[in-house]
């Protein structure tokens, strides 16, 4: 045998590999993988009955690795006649493994070979060739997962021999591999590694054999729970579980009479999953323990569903204790017949408000309007969570009678009137019907009255809209309420009767409501009524006007803007500045920079803020101007939108700042310190509060931000802090 082979594990690509037989390939792979191989590779050979090559005789008392069961079909060499395709298919998918650059390309190409091509000898070669020990681990798991769906006995050969792999991620892969395939041979592999002194690995393969529902799975399972617990027991019980068999009823009602906490409710669950009249016991008996205990007991029988377990369910939803009745009535809210209905109804009256709210949930899912009355009846006298779900309960059950019932809840109020009016419209045919009931609450009016607004602004009708249009066209308290609900109607309608509103309201507050209605429109149609109402005589008008304007935007909006900034009102041009930040257009952002330059202080500062948000480079700059004048209220608004500025400006404003002859001056530049924090804030407040020509107060003030903000220089300076802050000089400037 060439030393190369054994080194490198490549058998496929060594010179002269393809071209052997298929016997001659697998005695070279059981020489790699080492000498337990070749007995799987001779029981491989002798069930193959090659031609010209004698079977080796059996070593030992190996089972043999094939039934007469099997159901994957053996590989025969050569190719069959008229399979030029596939074997054109073949050569495709061996040169997209080739050409594979990735491990994830490469674990596609070997899972295609072996789902199209698991009985070619060639690629079960190719794909064994990969499960060597040269190859990445990653790489050895993708070729013994194709190796499992691959159909050929080859395969399952190549699969027994990886099973004295001595890497155990290897071992529990082909355990994983084997366990369905149907073969003695790979069976019996699997039962090896359930016997293995490794105990992940015989683990491993119980519940492997469980999951093939293997009889031999029940022992194993049972005698790993003798030494298994934590998380791997938890798997092992639902293992149990999983193969519905006697046996391993049997074993999991003794788990459920001897352990405790996790392992107990595993067991309880398990036997939910088996059923059977042994199981129903058990859980009945289990009944009585902690809450998680009892919820997985009602859990477990609902789950088996039988007429045993629903009659154990019924009793404990009539007699047991609180938390596993609770959990009964809801397990039973799924099942019909008049045994359930009768618990259900007599729930329906309880003062419990958890059983009367699953009772609710039953009739709700059971579509039985018979229940409509005591339910009508809970919604007003139940407590909140028992109402909630009796409403929830009418809704579900639908039909005429229970639109009835939910428009009567829609009429006399209280806190569930809004979602007994929702409940109704989103019913089929209840739309109408709560259309009529916030007519009519509108008309009488009283409570409800939001309800019935928000109900007709959905509605969508011309017949709500009209109503609506009608209600705000009058003098009541609720007009603005209806204009609003118009506002979400929005048709050319809606709008054009708003238009109408703001253009003769003859007070104030109505003229605004309508504006402030026409701007949630959305509506561009909007936007005249809205520039009209920026020339009104009161300024509360135009401030609205303006605050609509900047809701819907536009060239027309920002020349609007520009304007009233001029306004002798001061709140208008404060505002009209402040919406020209927004704007940010270069005739919007030179505005603001001549205002900020501007002789009236307020208006400075309010043009400098906008600006200071919508272009902080200009307005750094402008800043550093203002900073320059001998007009001490200049230097203050510099001072104070310093905050909002680029931090190594606003330090060096602050700074200056600081420093400055003016105390009001120095004042402002403290408050902004605080906002900015850092070492550099600190350190200018150090030199203030250091500074003993500085004004009494002023000291105080940096002393008390800089133990605000803390660090360093607030600790070495600790006592000098606590002298200025104390003293009577910063006491009386407050």
């Amino acid at each position: 045998m060439p030393t190369t082979l054994r080194k490198t594990g490549n058998l496929s690509g060594a010179p002269g590999f393809e071209s052997l037989p298929m016997p001659s390939r697998l005695e070279l792979y059981s020489l790699r993988f080492g000498t337990g191989v070749a007995l799987a590779l001779a029981c491989w050979l002798a069930l193959r009955g090659t031609a010209g090559h004698t079977a080796p005789p059996q070593v030992g008392a190996s089972a043999p690795h094939s039934s007469p069961e099997r159901r994957y079909p053996s590989a025969v060499p050569g190719t069959p006649n008229g399979a030029e395709p596939e074997h054109e298919t073949l050569e495709q998918r061996l040169t997209a493994l080739k050409k594979a650059r990735s491990p994830s390309e490469t674990c596609v190409a070997l899972s295609s070979l072996a789902t199209e091509n698991g009985d070619d000898e060639r690629a079960i070669t190719t794909i064994a060739d990969f499960a060597t020990p040269a190859r990445s681990m990653l790489l050895r798991n993708c070729a013994i997962g194709a190796l499992g769906t691959a159909s050929s006995e080859a395969a399952t050969s190549f699969l027994i021999a990886l099973a004295e792999d001595p890497e155990i991620s290897i071992r529990l892969d082909v355990v994983d591999a084997l366990v369905g395939r149907k073969d003695a041979g790979a069976r019996g592999t699997v039962l090896d590694a359930a016997h293995s002194e490794d105990h992940e690995l015989s683990v491993h393969a119980a519940l492997a054999l469980a999951q093939a529902r293997a009889p031999e799975a029940v022992p194993l399972l049972i005698q790993a729970l003798g030494t298994e617990s934590g998380d791997a027991g938890m798997q092992l019980i639902a293992a149990l579980g999983s193969t519905k068999t006697p046996e391993a009823a049997t074993a999991l009602v003794a788990l459920v009479k001897a352990r405790s906490g996790r392992s107990r409710t595993a067991a309880i669950s398990a036997l939910g999953e088996i059923g059977g009249e042994v199981a129903t016991q058990a859980l009945a008996s289990a009944l009585g323990g902690s809450a998680e205990e009892s919820s997985a007991v009602v859990q477990a029988l609902a789950q088996i569903g039988d007429d045993r377990a629903r009659k154990v369910l019924l009793d404990v939803a009539v007699d047991g204790q609180h938390e596993a009745a609770l959990a009964a009535l809801r397990s039973l809210s799924g099942m019909a017949g008049d045994d359930v209905k009768r618990v259900m109804t007599t729930s329906l009256g309880s003062t419990d408000p958890e059983r009367a709210a699953s009772a609710a949930m039953y009739f709700g899912q059971q579509g039985d309007a018979s229940a409509l009355p005591a339910l009508t009846e809970m919604t007003r006298r139940g407590g909140p969570e028992a109402a909630q779900s009796a409403l929830s309960a009418i809704a579900a059950i639908g039909g005429e009678p229970a639109r009835s019932a939910l428009a009567g809840l829609a009429r006399q109020g209280g806190k569930l009137q809004g979602q007994a009016m929702a409940q109704l419209g989103a019913l089929p045919g209840g739309r109408a019907e709560a259309r009529a009931v916030a007519l009519e609450i509108l008309r009488n009016g009283g409570t409800g009255i939001s309800t019935a607004f928000e109900t007709l602004a959905s509605d969508g009708s011309n017949e709500a809209r009209d109503a609506l249009i009608q209600v705000a066209r009058g003098r009541s308290g609720v007009a603005f309420q209806a204009m609003q609900a118009l506002a979400r109607t929005g048709d050319a309608t809606a709008v054009d009767a708003l238009v109408s509103i703001a253009g003769s309201a003859k007070e104030p507050a109505n003229q605004m409501s309508a504006l402030a209605a026409l701007a949630a429109t959305g509506s561009q149609s909007a936007t005249p009524a809205l520039l009209a109402a920026t020339a009104s005589a009161d300024p509360s008008v135009r401030v609205q006007a303006l605050s609509g304007l900047s809701q819907l935007g536009g060239p027309d909006a920002e020349r609007a803007f520009l304007t009233a900034s001029k306004d002798k009102d001061a709140s208008v041009a404060n505002n009209a500045l402040q919406y020209l930040g927004r704007v940010q257009t270069p005739q919007a952002l030179g505005r603001l920079e001549e205002v900020a330059l501007g002789t009236s202080a307020e208006l400075s500062q309010q043009a400098l803020s906008a600006l200071a948000t919508a272009a902080p480079a200009r307005a750094a700059s402008l800043a550093e101007r203002l900073f320059q004048s001998t007009d001490a209220g200049s230097r203050i608004s510099a001072a104070r939108v310093a905050a909002s500025l680029p931090d190594d400006q606003a330090e060096r404003l602050l700074t200056a700042a600081a420093r400055d002859p003016d105390p009001n001056v120095v004042r402002e530049a403290i408050g902004n310190l605080q906002s900015i924090g850092g070492p550099a804030a600190q350190g200018i407040l150090l030199e203030i509060l250091r500074r003993e020509g500085s004004a009494p107060d002023v000291r105080s003030v940096a002393a008390q931000v800089l133990s605000q903000l803390g660090g360093s220089a607030a600790d070495e300076n600790a006592s000098l802090i606590q002298k200025l802050v104390t003293a009577p000089a910063f006491e009386g400037s407050e």
